[in-house]
C-alpha cells in the first residue's frame, strides 16, 4: 500500500478491470505476452512507482508493443497520483466549454467554433451578453446553417447534439442543461476523404515543464466510423501522427487493438496522407497553452478545416487520457519527475 491511501486503492480496483480487458484484447491478436515482460513490469512498478499494483497497466503497454520501455506512466498511476497534483481546479475549468473564450486569445489562423452558450438559465454570446430565448434561434443561425450543442461535463462523445434551423427548439436546449453552441466544422479534404459522416478529431497532448516550456508529447487522429456522426470513445479508430512531419502512420488501431491499413467502412487508405500546415498548427496549440500554464497538462481536440485553419473544438485539462499517447509515442513524460510523486 506504499504511496497510496485506502480510498485510492479501492478506486484502483476499477482500473484493474480496465487493464485486464485491454490485455485480453491485445493477447487475442498478438498471443500470450512474454513472461519476461511481466517480470520487468512488476520490478519497475515496485522499484520506481512504489507499488506493484501499477504493473498491470505497464503490462498492457508492453504487451501491445512487444517490449518494455522505462519511463512509461501507467494509466492508473497518472489518474490517481499525477493528475490531482498538476491539474487541480485549473484543469476543471476545461469541463465548462462556455468559459473557453474567457481563458484563451486565439492566435492567427487558430479558431474556436463557439457561437453562444446556455449557462444557468441564460443564453449568452461568447462575450457574455444575454440573448433572449426568442432571439437565440436567429442569433445562432444567422452565423451558420448547422450547429453542434455540447452539454457541459460530457465526455467520450456523449452529450453531443446536431441541430439545424428547422429542428432547433430553445425549450429543448433548456432541458438539456448547460452547454455550448459550436458551428459545425467542415473538415479539410485530407480528412473528408477518409470519412465524411463525422469530423475527424486530432488529439494533441501538451505538458508544461517546470521551466515553463511547453512540451508537445503526442499527436494522433481519432476517426469516427461511417455510422457515427462524431468521434465516440470505444468505437473510433486511432491513427498515429508523425510528430515532425504531420504524416499519418500507414496503420491505424481499431477498438479491439487490431491494425488496419484503411478505413473499414470507406476503404480509404491511411498511407501517404499528411496534415496540412501541421507545424503551424502545433505552434498555435503551444501558444494557447502558454496562456494557461497553471494547468500543467492539456489534451487538445482540434481539426484543420477546409480553409486550413486550426479549429479547437475542446480542451481537456482535468484528466486527459494518456493511454493512447503512451502506446503511440511513449514514454512521453520522462524528465518531469512524475515517477516520484508517490513519495511526497
Amino acid at each position: 500500500m506504499a504511496g497510496i491511501t485506502q480510498a485510492q486503492y479501492n478506486r484502483h480496483m476499477a482500473y484493474l478491470n480496465y487493464a485486464s480487458d485491454e490485455l485480453k484484447s491485445i493477447e487475442a491478436i498478438k498471443g500470450k505476452t512474454d513472461p519476461r515482460l511481466e517480470k520487468l513490469c512488476m520490478d519497475y512498478a515496485k522499484s520506481v512507482l512504489g507499488n506493484t499494483i501499477y504493473a498491470p497497466w505497464l503490462l498492457v503497454y508492453a504487451a501491445f508493443l512487444g517490449e518494455f520501455k522505462e519511463g512509461w506512466i501507467p494509466h492508473d498511476y497518472f489518474e490517481m497520483i499525477v493528475a490531482p497534483r498538476i491539474t487541480k481546479i485549473y484543469g476543471y475549468v476545461s469541463t465548462i466549454a462556455s468559459l473557453t473564450p474567457c481563458v484563451f486569445t486565439f492566435p492567427e489562423r487558430c479558431k474556436m467554433p463557439n457561437i453562444a452558450s446556455f449557462a444557468n438559465g441564460l443564453f449568452l454570446t461568447c462575450e457574455g451578453e444575454v440573448i433572449s430565448s426568442n432571439e437565440v434561434h436567429k442569433y445562432v443561425f444567422d452565423r451558420c446553417d448547422k450547429v453542434v450543442f455540447k452539454t457541459s461535463f460530457s465526455m467520450g462523445g456523449q452529450g453531443v447534439h446536431f441541430l439545424t434551423a428547422k429542428d432547433f427548439d430553445s425549450k429543448k436546449i433548456i432541458q438539456l442543461g448547460n452547454g455550448v453552441f459550436q458551428e459545425y466544422i467542415k473538415q479539410h479534404d485530407v480528412f473528408e476523404e477518409i470519412v465524411s459522416s463525422g469530423v475527424v478529431t486530432l488529439r494533441v497532448l501538451t505538458v508544461v515543464e517546470d521551466s515553463g516550456n511547453i512540451r508537445v508529447c503526442s499527436a494522433y487522429a481519432r476517426i469516427p466510423r461511417s455510422a457515427d456522426t462524431h468521434v465516440i470513445t470505444g468505437k473510433s479508430i486511432l491513427l498515429s501522427v508523425d510528430m515532425e512531419t504531420g504524416q499519418f502512420d500507414d496503420y491505424a488501431m481499431m477498438p479491439d487493438r487490431s491494425s488496419v491499413d484503411k478505413h473499414p467502412d470507406t476503404g480509404t487508405t491511411f498511407a501517404g496522407r499528411r496534415i496540412p500546415r501541421f507545424k503551424e498548427c502545433i505552434a498555435g496549440i503551444v501558444k494557447l497553452h502558454e496562456q494557461y500554464r497553471a494547468c500543467r497538462i492539456i489534451g487538445w481536440d482540434v481539426i484543420v478545416d477546409k480553409d486550413e485553419n486550426l479549429q479547437m473544438m475542446e480542451w481537456n485539462g482535468n484528466c486527459p487520457m494518456i493511454v493512447g499517447p503512451e502506446w503511440l509515442h511513449g514514454p512521453c513524460f520522462t524528465g518531469l519527475g512524475w515517477e516520484n510523486f508517490w513519495r511526497k
